[in-house]
């Protein structure tokens, strides 16, 4: 069941929908404006950096990497 909160925001939307683009992308950033900002961006410690380059093998020689780079390349412009 919706919540008050999310029909009245259902409401807005459907009024809002068929306002000019530029008058809808300055009630987005009024409303995002509204948010909480986090002032300190989050830091990690050594044992997570540590935990974001450990791999379970070697690391790939400079021919795989380039056969990897080359797969990907494919995939995502042939797809």
């Amino acid at each position: 069941m919706a919540t008050a909160y999310e029909s009245e925001a259902r409401q807005i939307v459907d009024q809002v929908r068929d306002w000019p683009v530029d008058t809808r992308q300055e009630l987005v950033q009024d409303i995002l404006s509204t948010l909480p900002r986090h002032s300190e961006p989050r830091r990690l410690s050594l044992k997570d950096l540590l935990g974001l380059v450990k791999t379970v093998g070697p690391p790939p020689t400079d021919a795989e990497c380039r056969a990897i780079l080359e797969e990907e390349l494919v995939r995502k412009h042939l797809q």
